[in-house]
């Protein structure tokens, strides 16, 4: 793991989605784009998401890590983020790069639209 990002919980929204003050400048400043795979940790517990572009770039009850008006937002696609690991605003977060593009294949993959006469195209 490389050097983190130092943050705190701005606001939780209505479905428990964790909009961070961590800005999209600190993210690119520390090399993080979609389909790499980054930690979180939140006092005590630490996990590891995938840096996506939507909910949908993960299953259903899976975490993740995305841009929201030029802020990372932690959220559950389908779930609760907050109540899941116990967050309130001001709650600290911690965030850094895992591996580069360790899921950029699977983003990929669930990036591709069917064409016309059956060809696959990426979106």
């Amino acid at each position: 793991m490389l050097a983190g990002i130092v943050g705190a919980v701005a606001r939780i929204d209505k479905y428990g989605n964790v909009h961070t003050n961590i800005p999209m400048e600190a993210v690119v400043y520390a090399a993080i784009e979609a389909g790499d795979l980054v930690y979180v940790t939140m006092g005590t517990t630490t996990i590891m998401v995938p840096f996506v572009t939507t909910y949908g770039d993960v299953d259903r009850g899976q975490p993740l890590a995305r841009y929201s008006d030029a802020h990372v937002l932690l959220a559950i696609n389908y779930g609760n983020f907050a109540k899941t690991y116990g967050l309130e605003v001001g709650s600290p977060v911690y965030m850094g790069l895992v591996e580069k593009g360790a899921y950029k294949d699977e983003l990929e993959i669930r990036h591709l639209v069917r064409r016309r006469k059956g060809r696959l195209r990426e979106r």
